[in-house]
Parts: structure tokens; C-alpha cells; sequence
């Protein structure tokens, strides 16, 4: 039970701050009060990021690391979704109920679950994060991830995560009952800044991604 209970503040604690595309869209329908679509992107990443943790108990890292360039092409592909994402926040045109205090919607989306989705399975360096993460849980913490914990810390994780993610729309529907269309415009635009400037300098520096593909191989040619 107590190995739940850590699994679950683990993941409200890495949510606190929103970071990356999936976090990002979140605040963005969560400030515009679209809680379903927030909800739904939200849902998505919880999905994508439960199966990398689940990945990470079952020891598939090592498999992974076998294929270097699997993992390669999907962070290039993960450039590409951040820099699509910024882009389209920074480029899209206001949306018209901004001139006052935006209606709220609960109405889920189905498109928003696969983006959701897809722009966190595009992040494999969450297989090597929580990978660490279980490491550090087994070495300091001497928890025993068998049986069924297998299954039940994932699950864990993923309602922490799942349960900030609620108050966090929640705080910000509050909040964008005070603020002008044009701020909450404005403060979309600098979000898609954000993420512009992050994937530019991430695509800017191959030889940083090269050295990261060479510890890789190294890594997966010191194993018996």
C-alpha cells in the first residue's frame, strides 16, 4: 500500500508545473475553460505515460535501448509535435468568445484523447525517466515491484497524475473568469512561443541527440 501511495504523489508531484506539448494543451483548453477537451488531451497523456511507466517496471528499457534508432526517430518525431503544437497555438486565430468571459464547455473530444496521446507516446525518454524513477524506489526505498504492483503502481502514477490534472482545469476555469479575452489570447500566444523556442534549440543541436544515441549503443552493447 505504501508503494501506491508514493506512486500516486509521484505523479501529482511531476504534474505540478505543466511542461511539453500535452501539458501545455491542457492549460490552454483548461485557461479557455474547455474542461472536456483539457480533460480529454489530459487523458490521453495518462494513457501514453502509464504504459512507458508500466514499460519501466517490467524492465523493457534494456529491450529498448537494442534499437537505438527506433528510439532516434521518435524523438525527431517528438521535435516535430512540440514544434507543430507551439506553432499552432502561436498562429491560430483568436477564438470569438474571447470578448468577454469564455462560455464553459464539458463536451469531450475524441480528437483531443489522440493528441493527447500521441504527443506524449512520442516522448521515449519517459521509458528511461521512469526507469530511474523505479531504480531509485528499489535501491533507497528497497520497495518490490511483484505481483500484481506490477500492474497497480502504473495505475497509481497515472491517477495522481490524472487527479492534478482535474484541479489544475479547475484553477484555471476560475482564474479565466477574471481575465480579459485579450490576456488569455496573449497568454496562448506566449505558450506557443514556448515551445516553438524549445523545439527550435532541440533541432538545432544534433550533436547533442547523436552523443545521447551513442550512450545508447553503449549502454546496450555492455549487456551480456
Amino acid at each position: 500500500m505504501l508503494l501506491l501511495l508514493v506512486g500516486f504523489l509521484i505523479g501529482v508531484a511531476k504534474s505540478l508545473v505543466p511542461l511539453g506539448p500535452t501539458g501545455v494543451l491542457v492549460f490552454e483548453r483548461g485557461l479557455e475553460r474547455r474542461y472536456g477537451r483539457a480533460m480529454s488531451v489530459a487523458l490521453g497523456g495518462v494513457i501514453a505515460e502509464f504504459f512507458y511507466c508500466l514499460a519501466a517496471v517490467l524492465g523493457l528499457q534494456a529491450l529498448a535501448e537494442a534499437h537505438p534508432y527506433v528510439l532516434e526517430a521518435l524523438r525527431e518525431a517528438g521535435i516535430v509535435v512540440v514544434l507543430a503544437v507551439g506553432s499552432y497555438l502561436f498562429f491560430r486565430p483568436p477564438r470569438p468568445e474571447r470578448a468577454g468571459s469564455p462560455r464553459p464547455s464539458r463536451r469531450p473530444s475524441k480528437g483531443d484523447l489522440a493528441i493527447g496521446f500521441s504527443t506524449a507516446a512520442l516522448n521515449p525518454a519517459m521509458l528511461f525517466t521512469w526507469s530511474a524513477v523505479v531504480a531509485v524506489l528499489i535501491s533507497v526505498g528497497r520497495f518490490r515491484f511483484g505481483g500484481s504492483l506490477r500492474l497497480l503502481f502504473p495505475l497509481s502514477v497515472a491517477s495522481g497524475t490524472l487527479a492534478w490534472d482535474v484541479v489544475l482545469v479547475l484553477l484555471l476555469g476560475r482564474l479565466s473568469a477574471h481575465l480579459s479575452g485579450r490576456t488569455i489570447a496573449g497568454v496562448v500566444r506566449a505558450l506557443g512561443v514556448v515551445l516553438i523556442v524549445v523545439a527550435t534549440w532541440q533541432w538545432a543541436h544534433p550533436a547533442e541527440r547523436s552523443q545521447a544515441r551513442d550512450r545508447v549503443r553503449a549502454s546496450s552493447a555492455s549487456q551480456p
